[in-house]
């Protein structure tokens, strides 16, 4: 049981200790993709000091704040998956991944 016991542990840390990304992924709908794998504290560290700030306003209605905290709050908590998906006016499509 002891043992049996410490393989659970073991195997925890270690998925714990898996380094996660963030991956971004642009169709544009001219055909082109441009894809971004970012690991979790860089990614974490460019959206805490606005990096992305350049595309705010690039679409009415959506709320960067809003979704940077979403990463981050998916990111924190280990989530894995996608976790946004866009599709904007211009039919370029964003999806947003954590692996």
């Amino acid at each position: 049981m002891v043992m049996r016991d410490q393989l659970k542990l073991f195997r925890g840390q270690l998925k714990s200790n898996k380094e996660k990304f963030l991956k971004i992924i642009i169709y544009i709908n001219k055909g082109e993709k441009i894809t971004l794998k970012l690991p979790f504290a860089f990614a974490k560290n460019l959206i805490e000091n606005n990096i992305f700030e350049i595309i705010k306003g690039v679409d009415e209605g959506i709320d960067l704040e809003k979704v940077y905290r979403l990463i981050l709050n998916a990111l924190e908590n280990n989530l894995e998956g996608e976790i946004i998906t866009y599709q904007r006016k211009n039919k370029d499509i964003v999806r947003i991944i954590i692996i």
